[in-house]
């Protein structure tokens, strides 16, 4: 009942306007999609009382169990929760929540999945063996083991057979993604005219997600310790890892990239969550390696708001990671 009141809220706040402008690159139909997902997140926190700052993250992204997943070739489940602003702006824009949900975290991570299918090819499993036996400072043992030339020859032909795989996938996810594109337009061009109006519109949104975006361009991590199974206690604007499944043991939280991950930590990750919020020119997604300094292949990749509370493919190999645009 919240959610669709949710929903409701925003469609009728949102009318948008017949013809609006549509942007030609990829980067600026990204760019208008967060800001109109700003704009209905703002609505809503205020709409709930919950807008800070900061914004109270259970109204966020949502609370309790997660009511969406999906669980991906490479093993590992993704979670997002339904009742929360995060979730009604996206049912404003994509129309149907849990297929973007699915073709958005499908499509999302078809690099992780060709990189595990490079796991086949025993000439890999060979120079996976031989990176493995060096030390990350030994350049020449590294360069010697000769897994980035393999893997950058292998790669292109596993991706070319995922993408194929997933064509239906694709196809949602761009045709969704369209609908978005239209939506947030008109959002965007049915925004107050006048300039107090806007100003003030603008100031808020601003107040509303600094606490969260400004993180997200520090270097920094924090430990914490363990919290309630089934529940991801991870700050907004910050992306985490628990040495445990389910959200338990030592957490590691960052607000910004890390080449290097620490050793209480390192390869130790069995859970993660991803509460970085969305804008315009900011990176959200979360990337993790299995090397330092953002090397070697991609275990996981998440969007805003996903938590994964096991993954056996991913399980103790985290190294180091990074804030993206996509994946």
């Amino acid at each position: 009942m919240v959610a669709a009141a949710l929903t409701l809220f925003l469609a009728g706040a949102c009318a948008a306007r017949p013809g609006p402008a549509l942007p030609a690159s990829e980067k600026g139909r990204g760019d208008m999609i967060a800001a109109a997902q700003r704009i209905l997140v703002h609505r809503c926190l205020h709409a709930r009382d919950a807008a800070g700052p900061p914004p109270r993250q259970e109204v966020l992204f949502g609370t309790g169990p997660t009511e969406l997943a999906i669980t991906l070739n490479t093993g590992y489940t993704v979670r997002a929760h339904t009742d929360g602003c995060l979730a009604a702006a996206h049912r404003y824009l994509y129309g149907d929540q849990e297929r973007w949900f699915r073709a958005e975290v499908t499509v999302n991570n078809l690099r992780p999945e060709a990189q595990a299918r490079l796991r086949e090819d025993a000439d890999y499993r060979a120079a996976l063996a031989r990176r493995a036996a060096c030390d990350d400072h030994d350049t020449s043992c590294v360069r010697a083991a000769g897994l980035e030339r393999l893997r950058a020859r292998l790669e292109p032909a596993r991706l070319a057979e995922v993408r194929a795989a997933h064509r239906g996938d694709i196809t949602t996810h761009d045709r969704l993604r369209d609908r978005a594109v239209r939506r947030a337009a008109g959002l965007l061009a049915d925004r107050p005219t006048t300039k107090p109006e806007r100003q003030r519109t603008l100031m808020t949104i601003t107040r509303l997600l600094t606490s969260a975006t400004a993180a997200l361009l520090v270097l920094t991590g924090s430990l914490a310790a363990a919290t309630p199974a089934g529940a991801a206690d991870c700050p907004s604007g910050h992306f985490c890892a628990w040495e445990h499944a389910d959200y338990q043991g030592q957490r590691a939280n960052w607000s910004g990239d890390d080449g290097w991950w620490e050793s209480n930590i390192a390869a130790d990750d069995s859970s993660w969550a991803n509460h970085g919020i969305e804008g315009p020119g900011i990176p959200a997604h979360v990337q993790v390696f299995d090397e330092a300094g953002q090397g070697g292949a991609m275990t996981l990749c998440l969007t805003p708001g996903q938590e994964v509370n096991y993954n056996g493919a991913a399980n103790d190999r985290g190294d180091s990671h990074r804030w993206a645009h996509g994946c």
